[in-house]
């Protein structure tokens, strides 16, 4: 014969689970609630779709991780030639001065571990083709380049985003021809 206390533990197995719907229906608001994380007040309407093709400038910068292992175009300048494999670009001179960034955008490592692109300057005006990747590893990364510089010559890019590039080109110089 059952008493009355033999229910009791379904009775509140049946009531946490009410409870728990309520507060889970409760989540689902339109209304973001104020100090909400950035990421629920995102519009994916505004997030990039799509791979990118332009120059490495501020509105790429800020959305990198939107592109995380996507292939994506950049006009850029070299900023730094770390090795024969590795450099980092900046925002192309012209993008600069039309926009008045001028310095404001992080620089971008870039590793082609083909090592098939041109010699390479600072200032050099580049077009690099490769995927986005979130962090650099430096004992990942090293084991592939050609000729890895010393630890401490890639530390610092260590968790930076970098680019794998595939393709590396020097736009041909444009001359103009004398006046007359």
């Amino acid at each position: 014969m059952m008493s009355h206390h033999d229910h009791w533990p379904r009775r509140a197995a049946a009531a946490a689970v009410a409870v728990a719907a309520l507060g889970l229906s409760a989540c689902g608001s339109a209304d973001p609630s104020p100090g909400a994380p950035a990421e629920q007040l995102l519009d994916p309407e505004t997030l990039p779709t799509g791979p990118y093709a332009g120059p490495y400038a501020q509105a790429f910068a800020e959305d990198l991780e939107h592109y995380a292992e996507q292939e994506v175009r950049l006009s850029a300048a070299v900023e730094t030639v770390v090795n024969p494999v590795a450099f980092t670009i900046t925002t192309p001179e012209d993008t600069a001065e039309n926009t008045g960034e001028g310095g404001a955008v992080a620089p971008l490592l870039v590793v082609e571990f083909d090592d098939t692109s041109p010699a390479l300057r600072p200032g050099d005006p580049v077009e690099v083709t490769g995927t986005v990747h979130e962090a650099y590893n430096v004992p990942d990364t090293e084991e592939n380049l050609g000729d890895p510089p010393g630890p401490e010559v890639l530390a610092s890019y260590d968790g930076q985003p970098f680019l794998e590039a595939t393709s590396v080109r020097t736009p041909a110089p444009q001359t103009t021809a004398p006046a007359p």
